[in-house]
């Protein structure tokens, strides 16, 4: 719904955590669909990172019906969908364009690869594709700590936080 600042401001809406209370949620959500909270992250690509040692990530059309796929289609666009070189390899990585146009990273580990080495990889991949200016984004639920510490222990910086809303389609 299109609300005024004032409304906004009277429901609780104070450019802190505000924004972020369940009936300003519902609020803005509406009768539409609503994301988690998500803590952001942002992450600059030394050359450093870029030469950690481990394997290149590949394009892995074969991964496009993986679930971490499927949730960066909800939200994302221009989904590039890569992983190991090994076909036996289920682990996935989504580099797209997510949050204010960012270059946005999405991870999922399975088998004998561990999320480092995603992140590793992924930081190579998007040095070599983009280059160092860009910054690198990925959004992790506070709740999964696992995840979190993951990201922080690889060099990713948390700068605020973000929750996607989408309204209700209209049917014309």
């Amino acid at each position: 719904p299109d609300l005024s600042d004032a409304e906004l401001e009277a429901h609780g809406v104070d450019g802190l955590g505000g924004a972020h209370q369940p009936r300003v949620a519902e609020l803005i959500r509406g009768s539409g669909w609503a994301d988690t909270l998500d803590v952001l992250l942002v992450a600059s690509l030394p050359a450093h990172r870029r030469s950690a040692p481990g394997p290149d990530l590949v394009p892995r059309e074969d991964l496009a019906n993986h679930p971490r796929v499927a949730v960066a289609q909800q939200v994302r666009s221009g989904i590039r969908v890569l992983g190991m070189p090994s076909r036996g390899s289920g682990s996935v990585v989504t580099i797209a364009t997510g949050v204010g146009g960012v270059v946005e990273l999405g991870i999922q580990a399975q088998g004998d690869h561990t999320g480092r080495q995603l992140i590793d990889a992924a930081l190579r991949w998007v040095g070599d594709e983009l280059g160092d200016a860009e910054p690198l984004v990925a959004s992790v639920p506070p709740g999964n700590a696992r995840s979190l510490r993951l990201f922080l222990r690889s060099g990713f910086i948390p700068v605020g936080s973000v929750q996607l809303f989408r309204p209700e389609r209209q049917p014309w």
